[in-house]
């Protein structure tokens, strides 16, 4: 039986019980298993940060919503709604529809759903 991994499972159960802040519990919970499982936590930081830069994909998500909040504050998304409504505004459901072609757009300017997601959808 994996010992180490059990007591996650009873402690990631105790952290809903208790009702703490899922981030806390997730934290917490995977100190205790570097705690129980004997694994180094400075060695374990260390090889996720020098990993992370490997691993570019994993930064596209932060950066695709870093690019919708700049666009939302610069009122691009704004101007993109009222392009939209100005094609299809006037249909029946149009606010639907608006809302179908500004995404249209924003997936053909990314070529991403979670950017087009987080860009329209914030």
């Amino acid at each position: 039986m994996n010992w180490p991994l059990i007591i996650f499972g009873i402690g990631f159960v105790s952290i809903f019980v208790l009702r703490l802040p899922i981030a806390l519990g997730l934290i917490m919970n995977s100190v205790l298993y570097m705690i129980v499982s004997g694994l180094d936590i400075g060695l374990t930081a260390e090889s996720l940060l020098s990993n992370l830069w490997s691993r570019y994909i994993i930064m596209a998500v932060p950066l695709f919503i870093f690019t919708a909040n700049v666009m939302n504050n610069g009122k691009v998304t704004d101007l993109l709604f009222g392009f939209a409504d100005s094609l299809v505004g006037r249909l029946p459901g149009g606010m639907g529809h608006v809302n179908v072609v500004a995404s249209f757009i924003f997936s053909g300017m990314t070529g991403s759903a979670v950017a087009d997601a987080s860009g329209l959808g914030l």
